[in-house]
């Protein structure tokens, strides 16, 4: 037997979970204060009708949302660091730090001076010649003027040709630069992208992580549900805490002392009654046998009509309960005669017949309704548990609920 934690009998757990819930406490806080008072539950027949009650619900529902005050937050972001930012710099310095006057100060401007000199003394030389050859050689104040004309204007050519040399080198350093600038805004932009990626991939990633947690904590709440539903039953049927295995009993959460309590009462309940005038128990006549099968006891009557009842009110009570499914995982559990060891294998053939009208293909037709269409995609998918983790985050609590049973 599974050995169940301490208990502090004086902790209203119920109060617990909601002062955690309402500071926002970590999951598995919530989760642990829950299974302590399942366990406390399980341990007091008295308490039982508090399983399922509003606290309990109130926490399932904290813990499959992923709490409060904790949102979905990505990984730090890469930070960008360009491989041209120097040389824009660089280039923007040139560009906007330079001026026309500054530039008559450098080489380039020199080596332009000294070619134009050299052509404006070139020509003046030839002016002065060619007037003074005019004149008989004799040197005249006109062939000084003019031969100062013939320099004066390749100096002038040279301020034209040094400004637009100027502009030229200006323009090719604001080229360079849009170009440096392209080549970065693409990488940029690739940056951006990986990076949309990654976070597109993060928040995949979480969400699935969040489904796979939601499916995984309705199955193991609802395999709770089913072992208790399973012990209760069994107790009802007279079961004692030796007929209930170890494991189904820890899954319900139920302590011993529950099992006990409710096999006394099956007892007191069950007790044979004296016949009138006389002492000691009736015995269990048979029924009249029916055509082509076993006769039963009226205890087996009374124990099958018990069984059908329960299966038949749960089933009722909810469109996705399927009784067959229950049986057949009591038998699992207990093995395969188990039934029939009970109630004989007449009114156990009657049981399966009566409980399979309310199986779920009997009761509704899933092509005709939004249910049955979930149905339909997730039993026609190659692996129906994966088609569940991957659209459970579609599914309102309810329909993932019902598709979880659909997987039992």
């Amino acid at each position: 037997m599974a050995k169940k934690k301490l208990l502090d009998e004086e902790i209203d757990y119920s109060d617990r979970i909601m002062t955690q819930i309402s500071r926002g406490a970590p999951v598995e806080e919530v989760a642990d204060t829950l299974g302590q008072r399942m366990d406390k539950i399980g341990n007091d027949p008295n308490l039982s009708k508090y399983a399922n009650d509003r606290y309990t619900q109130a926490a399932m529902d904290y813990i499959k949302q992923g709490g409060q005050n904790q949102p979905f937050t990505y990984e730090a972001a890469p930070t960008y660091a360009s491989k041209y930012a120097t040389q824009i710099d660089s280039l923007m310095n040139d560009i906007f730090g330079s001026t026309y006057d500054g530039w008559k100060q450098g080489t380039e401007y020199g080596a332009l001076e000294n070619r134009y000199k050299g052509l404006g003394q070139n020509a003046m030389q030839d002016t002065l010649a060619q007037v003074s050859a005019r004149t008989g050689g004799m040197a005249s104040s006109y062939a000084g003027a003019a031969a100062q004309g013939a320099y004066n204007e390749y100096m002038k050519q040279l301020d034209e040709a040094a400004y637009n040399r100027y502009l030229a080198e200006r323009g090719e350093l604001v080229d360079l630069m849009q170009m440096q600038m392209n080549a970065d805004n693409i990488e940029y932009g690739k940056t951006l992208d990986r990076i949309a990626a990654e976070r597109d991939a993060e928040a995949t990633a979480y969400e699935r992580s969040m489904a796979e947690d939601s499916i995984s904590y309705e199955r193991q709440m609802l395999e709770r549900e089913q072992a208790m539903e399973t012990v209760n039953n069994m107790i009802a049927m007279g079961a004692t805490l030796a007929d209930i295995p170890a494991d189904l009993l820890a899954k319900s959460g139920y302590g011993e002392s529950y099992v006990n309590v409710g096999n006394a009462d099956y007892k007191r309940q069950t007790a044979p009654k004296p016949a009138a005038g006389a002492s000691g128990a009736v015995a269990a006549e048979p029924i009249e046998e029916e055509p082509g099968y076993e006769p039963y006891t009226r205890k087996q009557y009374d124990t099958y009509t018990q069984i059908a009842t329960n299966l038949a009110k749960k089933a009722e009570s909810d469109e996705n309960y399927e009784p067959l499914n229950y049986i057949r995982m009591v038998e699992k559990s207990m093995g395969s005669d188990y039934y029939k060891n009970l109630i004989g294998n007449t009114l156990y053939e009657r049981l399966i017949n009566e409980m399979d009208e309310y199986s779920f293909g009997n009761r509704q037709e899933p092509e005709d309704n939004y249910l049955g269409a979930i149905y339909n995609a997730m039993m026609s998918a190659e692996d129906p548990e994966q088609w569940l983790t991957e659209n459970a985050q579609y599914l309102t609590e309810d329909e993932l609920a019902t598709a979880l049973k659909w997987l039992e």
